[in-house]
């Protein structure tokens, strides 16, 4: 009986306010699962970080000592000028610490934390 003594404004808020209410928790529950299904899918992702230890096995994935022209380091960037970028292998560079390769005409530039070692061992 005490509906019957509301006025439109208050029945409106009574089903507003609710309603409202389960939008937010619902707007609420899908962000986090999307979120959970991102960590998930990073968290999947292996990340390996390795030292380079062999000085031979580098410079023959740049395509041997011959194949190396010149070498400059600049951050997480070491560019190498080659002679033939078609010898590198990518894959074996990758393997040992190697983030991503951008190779140009005939410059490769190597990105990763191990690219003052192996500027060294270049540079021997």
């Amino acid at each position: 009986m005490m509906l019957l003594n509301l006025n439109t404004t208050e029945i409106a808020l009574l089903i507003a306010v609710p309603c409202a209410l389960a939008i937010a928790a619902l707007v609420l529950i899908i962000i986090f699962l999307f979120q959970r299904r991102r960590l998930k899918k990073e968290g999947n992702k292996k990340v390996t970080v390795t030292t380079v230890t062999d000085n031979n096995e580098i410079v023959s994935y740049l395509g041997g000592k011959d194949n190396i022209v010149s070498s400059s380091i600049k951050g997480s960037r070491l560019t190498i000028e080659l002679k033939d970028t078609n010898l590198i292998d990518i894959d074996k560079l990758k393997e040992n610490g190697v983030e991503k390769v951008l190779v140009m005409s005939t410059k490769v530039t190597l990105v990763g934390p191990t690219n003052n070692e192996i500027n060294e061992l270049i540079s021997k």
